[in-house]
C-alpha cells in the first residue's frame, strides 16, 4: 500500500476464523457451480460419440441457444445502462451497476457468436504479414468458438473494470485540472488539513508580504430561494480578482454591490436572472433573513458552489461561519518566497497547506492514481488467470491436433512455422477478449460520467491513449508469454508418431 502511494497506519495482521471460513466456502461454491455446465454437458455425450476419436464440435442448436440468450440479456443490459446515463447522482447508480453486471454476463455468453467476425477480420493481414502459419493461426481460433471465448473472458472482464476506472480517472483529472486552471485567479490556497481556520490566521494572512488580494473562504447551508443550499461566501472587494468564474449573465464584479452569484443550475430550477431578488435565511435556531439581488449567473463548477456570497453578507447573518481556505494573490505571482512569506504567516503550522494551482491538481491526482494502482494490481491478477487459462487452451489444442501438426510438418512447415503459428493464435484469442473488455469499459466509464455532471459540471469523457495502448500491449504479451510452452511442445512432436496417432 506504501508503494501505491496510500500509506495506511501500521497495525499488526489480524486473521479470523471467520475470514478463513467464508473464504473457503466461498472458493467452493464457486468452484462447484463453474463444474456444473461442463458435467452436464458430459453427461450427455452419445457413448458412440465418446467411443470415436477427436473432438466433437458444438451443435447448431446450442449455439443458436446460446446466441439467444446473450442477445437477450446484452440488450437488457446495456438498456438498463442507457437508462442509468440519463439520471443523475444516486438516482442512476441501482440501474448503472445492474445493468453493466447484466451486460457483462450477456457479453460472456455472447464471446463465441463475436469471435467469428473479430478473428476472421485479422486473418488476411495476418496472412500477409506471416504467411501460412499467420493463416493457420486464425482459422485454428476460430475452429472452437466455444473454447476461444472461455480462453478470452477472463481478460475481457478483467480489462472491462480497469478500462471503465482508468477513462473515468482520466475524465475526472481533466474535469478538475480545467476548472482549477480557468476558474482559481488566485497564486495560493491556503487550507487546514482538518477542521477550519482560526480568524487569526486569516488575519495574519492579509497581512503578510506581498499580498495584493487575499479572501477566507466560508463554506455555509443557508435556506436560499426556500430551498438548503451550499453557498461560499467571499470579500466583496477581491473576488474578482481570486476567481474567474465562466459567466453567461452579469459580472462577478456584483459581490462588491452587495448582490450574489449564482449558477445556471440554480438559476435554472428557481427562474432567476439578473435582476431577480432571492429570499435568503440562515438555517441554524434565531437565524436572520433577506432579500438579495442576483447580479450574475455562472456556469456550474466543481470548485464554486451554486450561490456565492459577498463575505459581508455572512458575517451580517452568520458572524462565526468557519473559514475553510484562504484564497491569496501576489505581487509576483507564485514566487518560493511568496510561498514562504504565507508560511510564515501560518506560524509554520504542520497542519496548514499552502498549495499553488499545480499542488492542488497533484492532490486531487494522487487520490485517483491510488485507485487506479489498486485496480492494476487486480489488472495483473486477471491476466494471470487469463494467461493460465490460454496456456490450458493451447495445451488441449496441441494434444488434439497431433496428427494434424504431423502432416503439417510432413508436408514442409518447420519448426519455427508451426511455434509461430500456436503464438499467434495466443496472440489472436489475448487480443480478443481485451479488444472486446475495453471497448465496453468506455461505454461504462461514458454512462458513469454522464451521472457525475452533478457534483462535477466540467467532466467530459477523455480517453487516455498511452495507457489503452499499454493496456492493449499488455495483452499481446500475455499471450506471447502463455504461448511458450505450448508452442514448443508443438514444435518437438515426433513427426511419424503425430501422423499414426489415433
Amino acid at each position: 500500500m506504501k508503494s501505491l502511494d496510500a500509506d495506511l497506519p501500521r497495525a499488526a495482521v489480524v486473521i479470523t476464523p471467520t475470514t478463513v471460513l467464508i473464504t473457503l466456502l466461498v472458493g467452493t461454491l464457486v468452484t462447484v457451480l463453474s463444474a456444473a455446465l461442463p458435467a452436464l454437458r458430459a453427461c450427455r455425450i452419445p457413448p458412440v460419440a465418446a467411443l470415436s476419436s477427436g473432438e466433437q464440435p458444438a451443435t447448431q442448436r446450442s449455439l443458436l441457444l446460446r446466441n439467444l440468450l446473450g442477445s437477450l440479456t446484452t440488450s437488457g443490459g446495456l438498456g438498463m445502462v442507457l437508462l442509468g446515463s440519463t439520471e443523475r447522482g444516486a438516482t442512476a447508480r441501482l440501474p448503472l451497476m445492474a445493468g453493466a453486471l447484466l451486460a457483462v454476463l450477456g457479453i460472456v455468453q455472447l464471446l463465441p457468436l463475436l469471435s467469428r467476425p473479430v478473428i476472421a477480420l485479422a486473418r488476411p493481414p495476418l496472412a500477409r504479414l506471416f504467411g501460412t502459419p499467420g493463416s493457420l493461426a486464425a482459422l485454428n481460433a476460430l475452429r472452437n468458438p466455444r473454447r476461444t471465448s472461455s480462453t478470452a473472458a477472463a481478460l475481457a472482464i478483467g480489462l472491462t473494470l480497469v478500462t471503465a476506472m482508468t477513462v473515468l480517472g482520466a475524465s475526472v483529472s481533466d474535469a478538475i485540472d480545467r476548472a482549477v486552471t480557468q476558474e482559481m485567479a488566485a497564486d495560493y490556497a491556503v487550507t487546514p488539513l482538518t477542521g477550519t481556520l482560526d480568524p487569526s490566521i486569516v488575519t495574519s494572512v492579509a497581512k503578510a508580504r506581498g499580498v495584493v488580494a487575499s479572501s477566507p473562504v466560508t463554506d455555509v447551508e443557508w435556506l436560499i430561494a426556500g430551498v438548503r443550499t451550499e453557498a461560499k461566501g467571499l470579500d466583496a472587494d477581491s473576488a474578482d480578482q481570486l476567481i474567474r468564474p465562466s459567466m453567461s449573465q452579469g459580472a462577478a464584479t456584483a459581490l462588491k454591490r452587495g448582490q450574489i452569484l449564482v449558477d445556471s443550475d440554480f438559476a435554472g430550477r428557481h427562474g432567476l436572472a439578473v435582476g431577480s431578488t432571492v429570499a435568503v435565511a440562515v438555517a441554524a435556531p434565531h437565524g436572520t433573513g433577506a432579500r438579495l439581488t442576483v447580479g450574475g449567473v455562472f456556469a456550474p463548477s466543481r470548485m464554486l458552489a451554486p450561490v456565492l456570497l459577498p463575505g459581508g453578507v455572512v458575517t451580517a447573518h452568520q458572524p462565526h461561519a468557519p473559514a475553510q481556505q484562504i484564497l491569496v494573490k501576489g505581487a509576483n505571482g507564485a514566487t518560493p518566497a511568496f510561498k514562504q512569506a504565507l508560511k510564515d504567516a501560518t506560524g509554520k503550522s504542520p497542519v496548514i497547506e499552502v498549495e499553488n494551482k499545480q499542488d492542488l491538481r497533484d492532490g486531487f491526482d494522487r487520490t485517483i492514481t491510488c485507485a487506479l494502482n489498486l485496480l492494476y494490481a487486480l489488472l495483473g491478477i486477471s491476466l494471470l488467470v487469463a494467461a493460465l487459462g490460454v496456456v490450458n487452451t493451447l495445451a488441449m489444442a496441441v494434444f488434439e491436433r497431433r496428427r494434424e501438426l504431423g502432416l503439417l510438418r510432413a508436408i514442409g512447415l518447420d519448426r519455427g512455422g508451426v511455434k509461430r503459428m500456436v503464438r499467434l493464435e495466443s496472440v489472436l484469442i489475448s487480443v480478443f477478449g481485451a479488444a472486446i473488455g475495453m471497448a465496453f469499459g468506455v461505454f461504462l466509464a461514458w454512462a458513469a460520467g454522464t451521472t457525475m455532471t452533478v457534483t462535477l459540471p466540467e467532466l467530459r469523457t477523455v480517453l487516455p491513449y498511452p495507457k489503452l495502448l499499454l493496456m492493449l500491449l499488455a495483452a499481446v504479451l500475455v499471450g506471447l508469454a502463455a504461448a511458450q510452452w505450448p508452442a514448443r511442445r508443438a514444435a518437438r512432436l515426433d513427426v511419424l508418431d503425430s501422423i499414426t496417432a489415433d
